[in-house]
């Protein structure tokens, strides 16, 4: 099992397998520099973990829900990826603290994937996780992410 922190606030553990992704890794995900973004990838079993974070401004913050945040990441999905289709609300306890989030469906031009979305809000700061795998993995890639999701904690 390793462990790593992120934005010295949340602990991650992950299984042998995974391994934490490099620049050029993390720009298969995201369309920009944002500096504040991690990942793990499992090649051989087809998974990827993605988590970003942002501390909305002060006057906001009361405002930031961790549903809020996850209504506005539903809508860009709906209107970015293919085949997108909201398959199932999921709800887990990163770090103890309630999340809220979902599954769902979308498709690339070589195979049906499966997409979960999580977000939860920790003194002030949106922690937005996604977790990626084929389709025909899905009740195996979801059961390792909602352990991973579980198995967070944050640093005091």
């Amino acid at each position: 099992m390793q462990q790593v922190t992120i934005n010295n606030s949340l602990k991650i553990s992950f299984d042998e397998g995974f391994h934490v992704m490099n620049e050029e890794e993390l720009g298969l995900f995201f369309f920009n520099d944002y500096p504040n973004r991690f990942g793990i990838t499992d090649e051989s079993r087809h998974m990827t973990m993605t988590i970003v974070w942002n501390k909305p401004k002060l006057w906001v913050r009361p405002l930031a829900s961790a549903r809020v945040a996850l209504s506005g990441t539903q809508t860009i999905l709906s209107r970015s990826v293919r085949g997108f289709q909201k398959a199932e609300e999921l709800q887990t306890m990163p770090g103890g603290s309630k999340s809220e989030g979902f599954v769902y469906h979308y498709d690339t031009d070589e195979r049906k994937m499966t997409g979960l979305v999580q977000v939860v809000k920790y003194k002030g700061c949106l922690y937005t996780i996604y977790g990626y795998a084929r389709r025909d993995e899905e009740a195996s890639a979801k059961k390792l992410f909602v352990k991973i999701l579980e198995s967070m904690s944050w640093q005091a």
